[in-house]
């Protein structure tokens, strides 16, 4: 299915994230992650453990995202209460992405999905990975095999692959030297399809982590994009973003691929905003300021009208821009905290440090939850 074009704006960076998401099930949680993806402005999110079936995974095409590509799995649940769904990836595009997809490919356990897109001039095959827990042998030649079926030149494949590249520098605590068969299988993948761990690439003597466990207190880099050497020249940037709404942090890359930048929307008013008493009293306020001001300033009321909705509306969207920026300003401090508190815990792990960060992501998550719950009360009264 091809896109609308329209007038090409100027160019800007493919920026792509890679999420375990653990869990989309809940409406609140699935706002919450696709207002967090819009915040970044993400073109392409790659996402794993969706938990959601062929149905829900529609639910995606939601707000910023044009299209969805997924692959989802449903198996008995080992307790018998149902069934269970641990797995699930998709691959979300933004609506204003001029991309073709060509083709596409999915496994049918919900482990990954691919999709073939033509951007602009150059031709890109982005993947997302779930890889289980435990031994990978059978999932890695599998991948591997679709991988070379697929026989692109491009590729950008992000994902959870529950696997550390290295046993000493993507690992807090004691050795993982217990993968080392599996290391040895995606050390093919990435040597018979000329990829590389773009991260490590960028930051080689570093320690940053993706997944902190619970149970052992210890810290992983278990997500990581593997991109086609032929890219490498074209990524701005490799980071590792903090973690807060689920238990995986966010990776994400920015690619100059010389696509479009989207057009600016015309500002709309926030109705739902000034239904509440608050936001209604500050209306008010504007109105009547503004005729108590320019009251006798002119003969014509026609005059008069048209100028205060031209002087009201501006007010309102200083008064938008202002709580947008608050709000955004007290994200990105809890974000810079929560970066601050890991890389202490990483260096330094007391249980202090541990609540201190718990404690933040939780504030965070509050955030996001208060976030996702007005934008749904807007959407219902719309």
């Amino acid at each position: 299915m091809s896109p609308v074009l329209t007038a090409i704006p100027p160019s800007h960076p493919l920026r792509v994230l890679s999420w375990n998401v653990n869990g989309l099930t809940h409406y609140i949680k699935r706002k919450k992650v696709l207002s967090y993806l819009q915040s970044k402005r993400a073109d392409i999110a790659l996402l794993q453990e969706t938990h959601l079936n062929d149905l829900e995974s529609s639910k995606l095409q939601h707000d910023w995202v044009g299209r969805v590509i997924y692959s989802s799995h449903t198996s008995p649940s080992e307790e018998g209460g149902g069934p269970s769904r641990k797995c699930g990836v998709a691959i979300l595009l933004r609506k204003s992405l001029s991309a073709t997809i060509i083709k596409t490919w999915s496994d049918a356990e919900g482990r990954y999905v691919f999709a073939k897109l033509k951007i602009g001039a150059r031709v890109l095959c982005v993947g997302s990975v779930y890889a289980p827990t435990g031994i990978k042998r059978s999932f890695l030649l599998g991948l591997n095999r679709t991988i070379t079926e697929i026989g692109a030149s491009q590729y950008l494949i992000g994902g959870d692959w529950n696997l550390t590249r290295d046993a000493i520098m993507d690992r807090t605590g004691p050795v993982d030297s217990g993968n080392n068969a599996d290391r040895v299988l995606l050390d093919d993948v990435i040597k018979d399809h000329v990829l590389t761990d773009h991260w490590r690439l960028t930051h080689p003597t570093e320690k940053d982590y993706t997944f902190l466990s619970p149970v052992h207190g210890t810290q992983s880099r278990l997500d990581y994009f593997l991109v086609s050497h032929k890219l490498i020249a074209t990524i701005q940037d490799s980071r590792i973003l903090p973690a807060a709404l689920s238990d995986h942090a966010p990776i994400s890359t920015s690619l100059n691929m010389g696509t479009a930048s989207p057009g600016r929307k015309p500002w709309r008013m926030p109705i739902h905003r000034y239904r509440a008493p608050q936001g209604r009293s500050q209306l008010q306020e504007h109105v009547s300021t503004y005729f108590e001001t320019n009251a006798g300033s002119v003969t014509s009321q026609r005059v008069l009208w048209a100028a205060s909705k031209a002087t009201v509306r501006g007010q309102l969207m200083r008064d938008a821009a202002l709580a947008n920026a608050q709000r955004v300003a007290k994200q990105v401090g809890l974000e810079d905290r929560i970066r601050t508190l890991t890389r202490l815990y990483t260096s330094h792990p007391t249980p202090t440090t541990r609540h201190d960060l718990e404690v933040t992501k939780m504030e965070l998550n509050t955030l996001n939850t208060s976030k996702a719950e007005f934008a749904l009360r807007a959407e219902e009264r719309r």
